[in-house]
């Protein structure tokens, strides 16, 4: 048997370890921490997204405009039915999505109240209501303005994005 060397090591006295020591503690306190906020955030992200009508509200506007999209490819090809056809579509599917009303439920007396509950000026919801009315005029009695067109699209777009800005009362 051969005699253990001790003089090639360094061993550190137990006070200059690292475990146990108090930077310890708060490094491990830290982790737990922010792993259980974590946790948590995790958990009311989860519910949030498992909720249809908060999803639903909260991808009206990435809906809204790629259905706006294909209004305005319409609007280049200076096709009027379709163009009409996806403007009445963008907007009243977007309305149905944000205020959380079935398109069956959804006419334009119940979109005033619900608008109004939202928390939407009433000359807001005045424009989306008189901005459905154009459409649908323009859709079954056209006319010869080329520039109605743009106009109503851009119309439209200003509503929306006036509509996003809305704070939803409680």
């Amino acid at each position: 048997i051969r005699f253990i060397q001790t003089d090639n090591y360094n061993v550190k006295p137990k006070e200059d370890l690292f475990l146990g020591s108090s930077a310890y503690w708060i490094w491990l306190s830290l982790i737990v921490l922010v792993s259980a906020g974590l946790f948590i955030f995790l958990l009311k992200k989860q519910d949030l997204e498992s909720d249809a009508a908060y999803t639903k509200n909260k991808k009206a506007m990435k809906i809204a405009r790629k259905r706006l999209k294909s209004a305005e490819t319409s609007l280049k090809a200076n096709d009027k039915k379709t163009f009409y056809e996806n403007m009445l579509n963008a907007v009243w599917f977007y309305l149905s999505d944000k205020l959380n009303i079935s398109l069956a439920n959804l006419n334009k007396e119940n979109l005033s109240n619900e608008m109004t509950n939202y928390g939407a000026s009433e000359e807001l919801t005045n424009n989306f209501i008189n901005l459905l009315n154009d459409c649908e005029f323009a859709r079954y009695a056209p006319s010869n303005e080329e520039n109605s067109m743009e106009k109503m699209y851009n119309r439209a777009l200003d509503l929306v994005e006036n509509f996003e800005n809305v704070k939803k009362r409680k």
